[in-house]
């Protein structure tokens, strides 16, 4: 067999997010029989992009839940409000910002934010929306920002919403939940290391599989150069164009991670490391805002990121 060029392997590591974008437990034999490469060429570039934070393993996040709410916060002193808010026990998600506003919180039920010392304001506070990640195109960011400037050229867009959903709650039972926070993070973790914890059979395992995306998102990205070489740029903004913008910004490269808290749409750019290439988007955003297709957009980039490692006790 010949010997991949540097070209091969990229386009390779493209074609293993491409095919576990559509199902997360897909082998790596199946994904060789795809490629028409070997076994062990697609086990190989599959641990070195994993390595190399390339692409993320698989997630799934829940769907708007009606006990789940998001905030973006101001306070006085981000740091100790961070601290503080860590060990609230409704809380299950905290990320500083350096921004328009200092602090993300992802919590359980309802909390009175105001006694929090230095509290300032809200930015916005709702529901904890759809997370939604795109499959990206195998592409350069030359290409995929004229593509962008072609679209924008249009005189008029669609008014269209994305992330209009109901609340819901799974129809899990104590099992189905621990197999939700031991597969969320990793859908393609063993399932063996589980069992030999908790009894759960394999039927009912491969049953809530089937059913895992009627109540929950699959989260799966792609960096081509590697997370670490890319700034993640957060742009909060409201918008009737909803899915437009979905659209508009799935051309890029790298993974753009979409939400909403409240009436407020947040976007996630990864953006290289590299001052022309980050001029561009915010000069694609200031277009946006001219065209009256977003607006109250303020931004920040994350500082610090805390999850609770004992989150089942927000839901069993």
């Amino acid at each position: 067999m010949k010997r991949l060029t540097d070209s091969d392997k990229r386009y390779l590591k493209y074609q293993i997010f491409y095919h576990r974008f559509d199902d997360p437990w897909i082998s790596n034999k199946k994904v060789a029989k795809r490629t028409a490469h070997s076994i062990s060429t697609v086990n190989r570039y599959a641990h070195e992009a994993e390595d190399e934070h390339v692409l993320t393993v698989p997630q799934a996040y829940l769907k708007p839940h009606p006990e789940i709410n998001s905030a973006l916060l101001q306070f006085e002193d981000k740091h100790k409000a961070f601290n503080i808010l860590k060990a609230h026990p409704r809380v299950g998600y905290l990320c500083i910002f350096h921004g328009s506003w200092d602090v993300m919180v992802s919590y359980n039920g309802t909390i009175d934010f105001t006694d929090i010392p230095g509290y300032r304001g809200e930015v916005t506070m709702g529901y904890r929306g759809i997370i939604h990640t795109p499959r990206v195109p195998f592409t350069t960011w030359q290409s995929a920002l004229k593509k962008i400037d072609t679209i924008l050229s249009q005189e008029e867009y669609e008014q269209e919403l994305f992330f209009t959903q109901i609340p819901c709650t799974p129809d899990w039972d104590e099992e189905e939940w621990h197999l939700f926070y031991y597969f969320t993070h990793n859908l393609r973790k063993s399932f063996n290391d589980l069992r030999k914890r908790i009894p759960i059979s394999w039927r009912k395992f491969e049953a809530w599989k089937k059913s895992l995306f009627d109540y929950c998102v699959h989260f799966q990205a792609y960096y081509p150069e590697g997370y670490d070489a890319y700034n993640i740029k957060t742009f909060c903004f409201q918008t009737d164009y909803e899915t437009f913008i979905v659209d508009l910004f799935s051309h890029l490269p790298a993974t753009p991670v979409f939400s909403n808290v409240g009436d407020h749409i947040l976007l996630d750019i990864s953006v290289p490391n590299d001052h022309l290439q980050q001029v561009k988007i915010f000069e694609l955003i200031s277009q946006l805002i001219e065209k009256d297709i977003i607006s109250h957009c303020i931004d920040g980039y994350t500082v610090i990121e805390w999850s609770r490692t004992d989150m089942e006790t927000l839901h069993l």
